[in-house]
């Protein structure tokens, strides 16, 4: 869940407003977010890649496609 936010951010983030005062990175704000990407991209591997995983895998897989079938109407 974590990952399609940051990916959704990295889409959209040129069109979204600056406002003055407002919280910015500046400069390391692609940085931070690609970062922050394959954090989420080396923790999912993680958590996947054991053969204990397999059952939560399943379970992720099926909540994923659940999802995007009623989201995207599939």
């Amino acid at each position: 869940m974590y990952g399609a936010i940051v990916v959704l951010y990295l889409a959209v983030r040129s069109k979204l407003e600056r406002k003055a005062g407002g919280f910015s990175l500046g400069r390391f704000e692609l940085p931070v977010t690609i970062v922050a990407l394959v954090w989420v991209a080396l923790v999912f591997f993680v958590l996947v890649t054991p053969p204990a995983a397999r059952v939560p895998l399943s379970l992720y897989s099926g909540c994923l496609s659940l999802v995007a079938s009623t989201s995207f109407g599939c």
